[in-house]
């Protein structure tokens, strides 16, 4: 496609494109395949063996959405919700966004002191807690201690005044809460559906759906608002590939990410409203051999997995128990996936892995095509997607040449304006222009794929030189003892940073950190050769299952200064 900007050689790209947004709301969109397809499954959740259809989840949706209205929630209100993956999930958000009631959704990994402290900020009225893990009722006591001690759905809290009631699913049924079902056959009654119909007109498109944590991965995480326009276009828009594809109710979807996060909606709440096609949900947390049980017996065509399941994917011997021959697509994001990976899962298994670059502000920004080359999927995250524009800028805010790095800036009209309630981290994140400032280092080359170089924050500045941690990641990666890698930079007095490999081994390898720098011989720049190794067991992940960074740099000075 011809970019008249970068054939100015000014590094700017929008993603032009003839297809027309989606104008409905999130349940008018559901009322719509419910009609067409009414029959086709929608949702399955495999351990759980339960599953829905576009009829039969409307239903329900609707009647507990009107048990919603009766206990005295109304559009504007704000609700949290806490939980593992169960058909629950999607129902309190489908409930939730039908009458315009604004879902906090609380991630598993948080301090309690956190998530009390938003429920605080929200005003909550209310909190729903799925059926697993089965200790969330003692966290909720801990944050709503009145909880306990309170009658069925009357909840007076100190500290969380705004707190009305709790729902609750299976083992989390206890004193103080409301089971789920029983807010459905209430909602079945006759004058509390006919306030849901009424309801239900009042929401619009720009209200606010729901709010999503950033991943914190690189410092204190933030609400994101996602309207119901943005999170349908954005999901619709997001998979360029199944814009080309004629018959998309026919594409099954495995999703393991958790549906608190941004990948979780796009790719597993959302993709069935917008492209009528199932998802399949495999376990209520990520299980890499549940997940490929699932794929087989439900025949998915699509899956979703981060850059340590792919790696999985090619090296565990628990994917040859598996017939995996229905996928074609594998979709991923987080990471640049190398090529060697990339070519032996096409050639092991015949699934083409497409990644994409995006933030819980921007959803996914850029995706790449079955038809990309194996070289770019591997050296770039694809090309921006429509309606979207994207720019490399410097230090000034200026854009940059074609082929020069510089920080991204996203402009989307699917992407947050602001971030909830916090408007210091908005000023400092977005420009009057409605530019987002990402905080990532990348270049835009001739062709308009976008190239990763790494986040601002962790660049590693060794005797006042750049060095990009992904440069020498990519290398290592490589390196058959290596299972996994992340590179940081530690406190050097001579240099100021110095570069530190972080490596996971594959079993019964060693190596030593001459070993690795004869290995980097060549491959990187000298000045970016590791001048340390740390081993590590185990990475930590952040609640999104991003490498934890900031962790694992915190855990590497401490293990040097042992030494």
């Amino acid at each position: 496609m011809y970019r008249m900007e970068i054939d100015r050689n000014i590094s700017y790209t929008h993603g032009a494109c003839d297809v027309p947004y989606i104008g409905l709301t999130c349940h008018e969109i559901l009322e719509k395949r419910a009609e067409e397809i009414p029959d086709q499954p929608m949702y399955i959740f495999y351990s759980d063996q339960e599953r829905f259809t576009f009829s039969e989840f409307k239903i329900k949706v609707e009647r507990l959405a009107a048990g919603l209205l009766g206990q005295g929630l109304k559009r504007g209100d704000c609700v949290a919700a806490l939980g593992s993956n169960h058909v629950e999930w999607p129902l309190f958000i489908a409930a939730t966004r039908a009458i315009g009631v604004i879902m906090i959704r609380m991630q598993m990994g948080y301090t309690i002191q956190t998530m009390k402290k938003t429920m605080i900020k929200t005003s909550c009225k209310a909190l729903f807690l799925m059926r697993s893990p089965e200790d969330l009722y003692m966290k909720a006591c801990t944050i709503i201690p009145e909880l306990e001690k309170s009658e069925h759905g009357q909840i007076r809290s100190d500290e969380v005044a705004s707190m009305q009631f709790v729902v609750a699913v299976g083992a989390n049924n206890k004193r103080g809460t409301i089971n789920l079902e029983h807010l459905v056959e209430v909602g079945n009654e006759e004058r509390f559906m006919t306030a849901f119909n009424q309801a239900k007109k009042l929401v619009s498109n720009d209200d606010i759906s729901h709010t999503g944590f950033t991943s914190g991965s690189t410092g204190e995480p933030k609400l994101v608002p996602y309207t119901h326009f943005a999170i349908l276009n954005g999901t619709y828009f997001s998979f360029d590939y199944l814009l080309k594809v004629k018959e998309t109710n026919t594409r099954r979807m495995i999703c393991g990410a958790n549906m608190a996060y941004v990948g979780g909606e796009l790719t597993g709440v959302t993709t069935p409203l917008v492209y009528g096609m199932t998802t399949v949900f495999p376990s209520p947390t990520y299980n890499f051999e549940k997940m490929l049980q699932a794929t087989q017996d439900e025949k998915c065509t699509d899956i979703t997995m981060l850059l340590f399941g792919l790696f999985d994917l090619v090296n565990s011997s628990v994917s040859d128990k598996y017939d995996l021959s229905s996928l074609k697509i594998g979709l991923t994001g987080g990471s640049l996936i190398p090529l060697h990976l990339l070519q032996e899962i096409d050639k092991k298994y015949g699934i083409r892995i497409l990644n994409s670059y995006g933030m819980s502000e921007t959803g996914f920004a850029t995706s790449q095509l079955p038809s990309d080359s194996f070289e770019y999927s591997a050296t770039t995250v694809g090309t921006i997607v429509p309606h979207t524009e994207l720019k490399i800028v410097n230090k000034d805010g200026i854009t940059v040449e074609v082929g020069e790095e510089g920080e991204i800036w996203i402009r989307s009209p699917f992407a947050c304006v602001r971030y909830y309630l916090n408007d210091v981290a908005t000023q400092e994140s977005f420009t009057d222009g409605g530019w987002l400032k990402t905080g990532d280092v990348g270049i835009l080359n001739k062709d308009g794929y976008l190239i990763i170089k790494g986040r601002i924050k962790n660049i590693i500045n060794k005797f006042s030189r750049t060095i990009h941690p992904i440069e020498v990641e990519n290398v290592l990666a490589k390196n058959p003892a290596v299972q996994k890698v992340q590179v940081v930079g530690v406190p050097d007095t001579r240099a100021g940073e110095e570069v530190c490999a972080c490596i996971m081994l594959k079993e019964n390898c060693t190596l030593t950190l001459e070993e690795v720098q004869s290995y980097c011989v060549e491959k990187v720049n000298a000045n970016s050769m590791p001048g340390h190794i740390v081993i590590f067991d185990q990475f930590p992940f952040t609640t999104s299952g991003k490498f934890a960074r900031a962790q694992i740099k915190k855990i590497a000075e401490e293990r040097l200064q042992k030494k």
